[in-house]
């Protein structure tokens, strides 16, 4: 964990007391409050994951310029998280997914505060296109993890960049992206089907159509283990510096300044 001193001067410049993106971050918490209480009860593992888990590392809780707080989760354990989180979260808060959001069609997880707003975007190549979706706020990414192999994520992230570009480019009707959405959704099944009957991988990746392949492994992640960000007692993976050193190497050493910025929300 980097020393008190340079954190202080970090909170100083990206996010003191009062600014608008420690505003954002304090009401994320208030987010992760309510899915962590309600994975416990359920018996929902879950950890905190990628840029966040780097914050609980390195900086005790946030990294002072981040704007978004990502957790992941088996896959198997998708659907009863969608159940629990359909019956017990509370009314300003909503679970994002194409079960429940039919213009959302991203394979990541999200649960919002409907109650706040933000700026988003969806970046296709250099140009940044607008999102319309059924809910919108601050919000959780909620990623789920499985067994896979290389070959099959890069085909499942050339038809999510496809489906992608008819939403955004094309401006297709929602019903054909909606068509287009199960066609992938379809071809990600059968991916599943054959990763089951092959020996089972060595690695876990973001589940199919996330746009992500960084490699995890099973073992390092659960069963999680409790640790301290930002005061509160949330859950991380049980090797937390084995699986951050697979992904990014020495996370330890700040990135350069001008990666010190936040990702999704434009106004801050």
């Amino acid at each position: 964990m980097i020393n008190q001193e340079l954190q202080a001067q970090l909170r100083e410049r990206f996010n003191p007391d009062g600014s608008k993106l420690r505003d954002m971050q304090l009401k994320t918490l208030e987010i992760m409050d309510v899915v962590d209480a309600i994975c416990r009860r359920n018996g929902i593992s879950y950890w905190l994951a990628s840029g966040t888990l780097i914050g609980a590392m390195r900086h005790g809780g946030f990294i002072p310029w981040d704007d978004d707080l990502d957790i992941e989760i088996l896959h198997a354990d998708k659907k009863r998280f969608i159940e629990a989180c359909q019956r017990e979260l509370p009314e300003r808060y909503k679970l994002q997914c194409h079960a429940t959001d039919n213009k959302y069609h991203l394979n990541i997880m999200k649960v919002r505060d409907t109650q706040t707003s933000i700026d988003e975007s969806c970046n296709i190549g250099s140009k940044r296109y607008p999102v319309e979706y059924n809910y919108s706020g601050f919000f959780i990414d909620v990623f789920t993890v499985e067994t896979s192999r290389m070959p099959m994520l890069k085909v499942a992230n050339v038809m999510t960049k496809g489906l992608l570009a008819v939403k955004h480019i094309v401006n297709a009707p929602n019903w054909a992206v909606n068509l287009f959405y199960a066609f992938n959704e379809s071809i990600f099944a059968l991916f599943r089907f054959i990763n089951k009957v092959l020996p089972k991988g060595k690695y876990c990746y973001h589940t199919y159509g996330s746009l992500f392949k960084s490699r995890r492994v099973e073992k390092e992640m659960t069963p999680p283990v409790d640790y301290i960000f930002e005061g509160k007692k949330y859950l991380i993976p049980n090797d937390a510096d084995s699986y951050l050193r697979r992904i990014y190497g020495d996370y330890t050493q700040l990135p350069p300044m001008a990666q010190q910025k936040p990702h999704h929300n434009n106004d801050l």
